[in-house]
């Protein structure tokens, strides 16, 4: 008897078949999921807690207990929101799980159990879409390898929102490919509100999907568009991830009162300081050909363990054969790899985290490896088993290789985790007080663990910090200062030279504790350097740094007048007030900024003490440029601080008009103030300074200031002991006088006054000898005039005191002679004064020891 079996019939059995083997490989992947979910979680727990490999992680961590308390987007309870979750939707997600029980460190547990599912799910959904072109074997061989693979393993139980976003990825692509508009939709949403970038993908697939159902409405016009009122509502559906791509830029805008991430704006490339277009553009563009080389196996990583290349060329075959099939999903996915990786370039950290950001498009090689083998399979059917067999052996044999690797790279870094920030947490929590502030580098685990107010010197989750962070250790310094944290704990001089800076100053005064490990580089994306620790600050040397020192020891100039204008530089505060501008054309010889602690000269000469000045400053090799807001028709002296590391020039302007050429001479690690007069004919109530530098290295400002007033003027009735280039300098009312110690030591305290009537110029040191009475030299001092810091080429019309000490050790009894002069502190030539002798010197005086 014969059974007749209708074509509906064979369907509906067919898809029965379909959804149970659906079905197993989903118990399948979740089931391999957790297994490796168990082996890593066993080897990466710490006394029994779960711990995470990423302190970004514990972020994540600290605006979900906000959330959960009722204080969303507030980094620190009782401060202003701010925006550094750069996930819309996961801090919610693990929020949930912070009201039901999981606090402390374990949360990580929520954390890590969504990545599982994520894992097990992203598992399955290669599965579907290898079975829309390919057929069973190699779409489980496919789901089998995804699951196996150590880096995808390792982000699912990262605590990061990664996982996540690889799953909502397959998703949307999955509704692509079945031009499923409403799961497109939904999956694209979600996808957007998972993470910025995933919106850009989420969108380019709306709009295709969108197109595609265009297309089966008959009456179009030219473009292949249907008139308006031949649309569906259910069209509409798709603007839901375009919608959800505003809606974390809008959230953040009403909150903090910016759009962008402040996580955003410390990674971005486009705030790299200084501004150079050339610059940004090279370092895109090696970060997009890395990214391809890396990924097509033509450039390891540095990171061993990954092995998704060897997907690489069955990808690309798969590229070819979907573009056959099914066009618009071929559009869909090379769009999103040229459009993903080219986002992720503008990032600083395009390659942090095992490459974290770029994982959600790494995965699409799973479906496409999977497409294309498939295609060989139906071009080459005699050899179908033999490549199926080539397959399985060669992605099973390495790819549980992956797993072991990033086994061993889990653990080493959660024991980093658990050696540094973990322990620096618990020490803050136990050792300070809770109204004590923190400034950090690592901001994750040690606020949500150390339970203190923290300052992020990156800036991620500070408002403003990351200005200041992206400008180098300067402006850092600055930002500090500002703010004036009770403790750092942070890195120091093994962060490279940035935070070295810091540490080698009083901001890092006192080392309470440190917490050294020896990392191991090819595995180590947990911590910035070997070495953490905590620190005490002493602002004594930054108390006196916004006025000057040198100037008012040394000179009259600045007496009877008042300060009307300070200018910080590297303060971005200060900075925008004085619409400070500055170029750098040519290289920078270090940092944008630097943050140092220095002696001001002329302090040791003349009180026998160091003054040291802890300052942050820029380097500029182009021009810098402010606004100073002074009393119109009225003459000002502007001070500037520089470190003076490289010798030569710099021209002072006002607008368009050269005021006057001052000199820094090679004075490196030290302050050198450098006075310039500005003519009442040039101020007016808006001056524009300009200072061009012509030095052999950057020119490095560190201070601005600018004072108005009635200047004090001396004159001398006497004529001059001596003059130096054509009277352009003058020696007036010379004098020694001198005190015996107990032990019969001599100090000689020699003393004259300088006076210019403004045309002094040259880099010129003064020298003191003392002769005996064969004229030989028995003690001397040689510097700059004005206790070392007053080149002449810096002088202003008038007149100053020079004093300085000469120790004369048990001079034998006679007759001294004390003379002076100058010479040419690069070719040591003796300028020949009016009134001196054949070697260019004056007589001061003289002293009799009996």
């Amino acid at each position: 008897m014969a059974i007749h079996i209708s074509t509906d019939d064979v369907q509906r059995i067919q898809a029965s078949v379909s959804q149970r083997r659906s079905l197993y490989n989903a118990l399948v992947c979740l089931m391999l999921a957790l297994a490796v979910y168990a082996l890593y979680m066993t080897l990466g727990s710490y006394q029994g807690q779960p711990l995470l490999p990423l302190d970004d992680a514990y972020i994540h961590f600290q605006y979900a207990r906000s959330i959960a308390t009722g204080q969303p987007y507030a980094y620190n309870p009782g401060l202003p929101p701010t925006s550094g979750a750069t996930s819309f939707l996961y801090p919610y997600l693990l929020a949930l799980g912070y009201l039901i029980g999981f606090t402390g460190l374990n949360l990580a547990w929520w954390a890590t159990g969504i990545g599982l599912l994520a894992l097990a799910a992203s598992g399955w959904l290669i599965y579907r879409l290898s079975r829309e072109f390919a057929p069973e074997g190699v779409s489980w061989l496919m789901s089998l390898v995804f699951i196996l693979s150590g880096e995808f393993i390792w982000h699912a139980v990262s605590g990061m929102e990664t996982a996540l976003v690889v799953m909502l990825t397959l998703l949307t692509l999955y509704a692509t490919v079945r031009r499923d508009v409403r799961l497109t939709a939904v999956a694209g949403m979600l996808l957007a509100l998972m993470r910025p970038e995933g919106g850009m993908l989420a969108v380019i697939a709306a709009a295709v999907v969108l197109y595609q159902a265009m297309q089966t409405i008959p009456v179009q016009n030219r473009f292949g568009i249907p008139r308006l009122w031949l649309w569906r509502r259910e069209w509409l559906l798709l603007l839901l991830p375009l919608l959800a791509l505003g809606v974390q830029p809008l959230v953040n805008f009403l909150i903090t009162g910016t759009a962008v991430a402040s996580g955003n704006a410390a990674k971005s490339l486009f705030g790299m300081i200084p501004f150079d277009l050339g610059v940004i553009v090279g370092r895109l563009w090696d970060n997009f050909s890395r990214m391809w080389l890396q990924l097509s196996g033509l450039r390891a990583a540095r990171e061993p363990g990954y092995y998704a290349p060897l997907l690489f060329v069955p990808a690309l075959i798969g590229l070819f054969a979907v573009f056959r099939w099914r066009r618009f999903a071929a559009l869909v996915l090379a769009v999103w790899l040229l459009v993903g990786f080219a986002a992720i370039s503008t990032l600083d950290t395009a390659f942090w985290h095992f490459k974290r950001y770029q994982m959600p498009l790494i995965v699409l090689l799973y479906p496409l490896a999977g497409w294309g083998i498939a295609y060989v399979l139906r071009r080459l059917p005699r050899s179908a088993r033999l490549i199926n067999l080539l397959a399985w052996v060669t992605l099973l044999l390495f790819v549980p290789l992956s797993t072991l690797q990033f086994v061993v790279h889990y653990r080493t870094n959660t024991g980093y985790v658990a050696a540094q920030p973990l322990q620096m947490a618990h020490w803050l929590r136990e050792n300070t007080s809770e109204g004590s502030v923190i400034a950090v580098h690592d901001v994750g685990m040690m606020r949500y663990m150390g339970g203190r107010t923290t300052v992020d010197m990156v800036g991620l989750t500070t408002p403003g910090a990351a200005d200041y962070w992206r400008n180098g250790p300067g402006s850092v310094g600055e930002f500090l200062e500002q703010v004036r944290p009770d403790y750092i704990a942070s890195y120091g001089v093994g962060h490279g030279l940035g935070l070295g800076y810091l540490e080698n100053t009083d901001l890092y005064a006192e080392a309470l504790v440190r917490y050294p490990v020896t990392l191991d580089p090819t595995s180590n994306v947990a911590l910035a350097a070997e070495t953490q620790g905590i620190f005490v600050p002493n602002w004594s040397a930054a108390e006196q740094a916004p006025y000057p020192v040198t100037t008012n020891l040394v000179t009259p100039y600045l007496a009877n007048m008042q300060m009307i204008e300070t200018l910080d530089v590297a303060d971005l505060e200060s900075e925008r007030r004085h619409d400070y501008l500055w170029r750098s054309p040519l290289p920078l010889g270090g940092f944008p900024t630097e943050y140092n602690q220095f002696d001001s000269l002329g302090c040791m000469v003349l009180l026998g003490t160091a003054c040291e000045l802890m300052d942050g400053g820029r380097h500029i090799n182009g021009e810098e440029a402010f606004t100073l807001h002074l009393t119109a028709g009225q003459a000002a002296i502007l001070v500037t601080r520089v470190h003076a590391a490289n010798p030569g020039e710099i021209d002072v302007y006002v607008g368009d008009t050269l005021i006057d050429t001052r000199l820094i001479p090679a004075l490196p690690g030290s302050w050198l103030e450098i006075p310039t007069l500005l003519p009442a004919e040039f101020v007016t109530e808006t001056t524009r300074i300009r200072i061009i530098p012509r030095t052999a290295g950057d020119y490095m400002p560190y201070m601005h200031w600018v004072y108005q007033g009635t200047a004090t003027v001396s004159t001398f009735v006497d004529a001059p002991l001596g003059t130096f280039q054509d009277g352009a300098i003058a020696i007036y009312d010379p004098g020694v006088g001198y005190e015996v110690t107990e032990g019969g030591d001599y100090r000689l305290l020699p003393e004259w006054a300088w006076s210019t009537d403004g045309r002094a110029t040259g880099n010129l040191k003064m020298f003191v000898h003392v002769l005996d009475a064969d004229g030989q030299i028995v003690t001397q001092s040689d510097m700059y005039p004005g206790a070392g810091a007053l080149p002449p080429e810096n002088w202003i019309a008038g007149s100053f005191r020079e004093r300085i000490t000469l120790e004369f050790s048990q001079p034998p009894p006679g007759r001294y002679t004390i003379v002076m002069g100058l010479y040419d502190a690069v070719t040591i030539t003796p300028l020949m004064p009016v009134g001196g002798d054949e070697f260019g010197r004056l007589v001061i005086g003289e002293i009799t020891v009996e």
